[in-house]
């Protein structure tokens, strides 16, 4: 009797349910994605300084071509110049783009045309960031991104002036060459190492000649 009382009165626990946390789970997923856009922020400075430290890695912050038009060495001064109300840079071009040219100066690639050929592309750069206390021109191009499409880039000769007007801005990766395209009218391109203090991608500008100025005009 007293085993049938006991079969009666017992009931089997009732299996646990399960509940959602939908506030935990979106904090999880917050906190996570958190994590996914600080590290695509801060990748290509991570990345540059552990190939740089790290890896030992040399310096590759300027596209190199090998093919092209025969250098020219020029004797005289000759400045580039962008005065605008959100930009100001005054500084010599100096034939190559090696470190030690880059040093001096904005570096010519000696492949390209100079502007006093009125032909091609005349392709400049210059270290956006480069830490070298050493180097007086390490970081002459660290603003170039405040250049906007219409303003005006000048070159500088002592006894002329050429004027182009911007018209294009975009970025590649280092690898890409495209910029050393010589079709079409005399142009300047110009560019710098992107995002500052990376050389992950090139900032690059390009600008159509819009006149040559001289001293008797």
């Amino acid at each position: 009797m007293a085993d049938l009382i006991d079969r009666k009165v017992y009931k089997p626990p009732e299996p646990k349910k399960i509940k959602i946390s939908w506030s935990k789970i979106f904090g999880y997923l917050l906190v996570v994605a958190t994590f996914i856009v600080v590290g695509y922020l801060f990748y290509p400075w991570g990345k540059y300084y552990f190939e740089k430290y790290i890896l030992r890695r040399p310096e590759a912050s300027i596209v190199q071509i090998k093919d092209g038009i025969t250098p020219r060495e020029k004797k005289q001064e000759i400045y580039f110049k962008i005065e605008t109300a959100n930009i100001k840079i005054i500084a010599p071009i100096v034939e190559g783009v090696s470190k030690s040219d880059l040093k001096k100066g904005i570096g010519h690639h000696p492949e390209t045309p100079w502007p006093d050929e009125k032909r091609g592309n005349v392709i400049i750069a210059g270290h956006s960031s480069d830490i070298d206390p050493n180097n007086d021109y390490g970081q002459v191009f660290r603003d170039l991104s405040k250049i906007s499409i219409g303003d005006q880039v000048n070159i500088v000769y002592p006894d002329s002036e050429y004027i182009y007007k911007v018209i294009g801005k975009y970025e590649i990766s280092p690898s890409d060459a495209t910029l050393f395209g010589q079709d079409g009218g005399p142009r300047l391109t110009f560019y710098t190492c992107s995002p500052v203090f990376t050389n992950w991608r090139r900032l690059v500008y390009v600008a159509t000649l819009e006149q040559i100025k001289t001293q008797n005009r």
